[in-house]
């Protein structure tokens, strides 16, 4: 293929309808999978509160309860319209030394079904993702801090239009990192924050029948994606958790420049012993969980209405419903 023919296709592909795919360029299509469904988005955003697959410095949970070890594993399923995506968590803890490691693995899978978002009328998407997250915890005098590493936080979408492919796409990590900590500032009181960076790069293939040129042509992107989160929480009786939390995210890139804020709260309360029910704000959506103590350990259930308010914009009013289980010994 000559420069000649490459530039005519370059200036093809620039005069292509906006409204082809919205406000989102081809690259950014697997990124936006990673931003909706991906690690930044599914690890949390409650700083403050003593969880397993949270934010590192909570996993000290672990540590302060006197076990030596720990697992979790939950499985869910966010529905939007047809929508459906099923997503895993597994996780491991082991106290090392003076603080705590971590490994965990996040992945999600979609059916194929419209996403309206896109701007594609007659088009169906499919995606899905991988997550692997090292994290390590401890404490300095009264503060716990936490980093965490992401080798991996990989997406990949596809497009069908008429029962056939007419775009694949993948999205790859080519760095991630978080730090955070936990720290009293009163009695019964904590405050907690965070930052994550992340580094993406995207491909993408689109098929002749999308653009309508002669051949296949890739386009590639690259995206940086940061995220803070500050948050508090009170006891203000042995039986209550009060908490907050503001959660701020930026991803900037080729064809991409997205920003979201979300303010959750709620309250946890243990109504008898071994059982707790958790209601909380989360930006627009409501979560609604319960706690049960078992001699195997935690079982949790959880549901949203309104899941994932940052990605409404895209995928619409989703809701999402969890149910994990957590031992230590």
């Amino acid at each position: 293929m000559n420069v000649l023919r490459l530039l005519v296709i370059a200036l093809l592909l620039a005069a292509m309808p906006q409204a082809l795919f919205a406000q989102f360029a081809p690259p950014a299509l697997p990124k936006m999978s990673n931003l909706a469904f991906g690690w930044v988005s599914m690890s949390g955003t409650d700083p403050t509160l003593d969880m397993l697959s949270n934010f590192a410095p909570t996993m000290l949970c672990v540590q302060d309860a006197g076990y030596r070890m720990a697992g979790e594993a939950a499985q869910g399923t966010f529905t939007f319209g047809t929508l459906d995506v099923d997503a895993d968590f597994q996780s491991g803890i082991a106290v090392v030394g003076p603080g705590t490691l971590r490994i965990s693995r996040y992945a999600y899978d979609s059916n194929t079904a419209p996403i309206l978002g896109l701007g594609m009328p007659g088009v169906l998407a499919q995606t899905d993702g991988e997550a692997i997250e090292l994290s390590y915890a401890q404490r300095v005098g009264s503060t716990s801090l936490g980093i965490s590493i992401v080798p991996k936080d990989d997406a990949a979408i596809a497009l069908k239009q008429g029962g056939m492919e007419v775009l694949s796409g993948t999205s790859e990590t080519q760095f991630g990192a978080r730090f955070g900590f936990v720290t009293p500032v009163a009695h019964n009181l904590r405050v907690g924050g965070d930052y994550s960076y992340q580094t993406h790069d995207t491909s993408v293939l689109l098929d002749p029948a999308l653009t309508g040129l002669p051949v296949p042509v890739t386009q590639q992107g690259d995206y940086i994606t940061r995220a803070s989160t500050i948050g508090v929480s009170y006891t203000p009786i042995p039986s209550t958790l009060c908490y907050a939390a503001f959660h701020h995210l930026t991803c900037t890139g080729t064809g991409l420049d997205r920003v979201a804020d979300e303010f959750r709260a709620g309250v946890q309360h243990s109504i008898l012993k071994n059982l707790g029910v958790r209601v909380s704000y989360l930006g627009g959506g409501m979560n609604y969980g319960a706690m049960w103590t078992t001699r195997l350990g935690l079982v949790q259930v959880a549901y949203t209405d309104g899941a994932l308010p940052n990605a409404e914009d895209v995928l619409g009013d989703g809701r999402a419903f969890f149910v994990g289980v957590n031992f230590a010994y």
